[in-house]
């Protein structure tokens, strides 16, 4: 996993919003994981706000959860809470063939990204998050 050429999955709207998902790494503790990163377009910066984004560090439990609501259809809610108090949630909710992806982070100040995804982000998100499982698993 320590393939320096290896890109970020990044779903972008313009002027709205931008998600990305990391390759798998590996932590300092050893353990595996991959981070999901939410920014917001600012008007007065006139680009995505990456200072003010959200990331969610997630496991393999969470991206198993996650595979289940982009690829099954289902409604997924995934909560973490920080040693510092801040929440950070993922919700995908499916609705009349629909699959939204929200990000939000509640701590002094509440953030929240979320975008609609087409069938072939829903595709290729899936299928990259099926192949990182044996990265995550640490099978590999």
């Amino acid at each position: 996993m320590s393939n320096d050429t290896r890109q970020d999955f990044s779903m972008f709207r313009k002027e709205r919003a931008m998600l990305s998902i990391t390759p798998p790494q590996v932590t300092k503790e050893g353990k595996a994981c991959l981070f999901l990163n939410g920014a917001i377009f600012s008007k007065e910066l006139g680009k995505m706000d990456w200072n003010n984004k959200i990331t969610v560090k997630l496991d393999l439990m969470d991206v198993g959860k996650i595979i289940h609501g982009v690829g099954y259809g289902k409604d997924v809610d995934i909560y973490h809470k920080a040693a510092t108090g801040n929440a950070k949630q993922i919700q995908i909710a499916n609705k009349e063939g629909e699959c939204t992806m929200f990000v939000k982070e509640k701590g002094e100040v509440e953030k929240t990204v979320f975008m609609k995804m087409t069938p072939e982000e829903r595709i290729v998100l899936n299928e990259l998050l099926k192949y990182s499982l044996k990265y995550l698993a640490q099978w590999v």
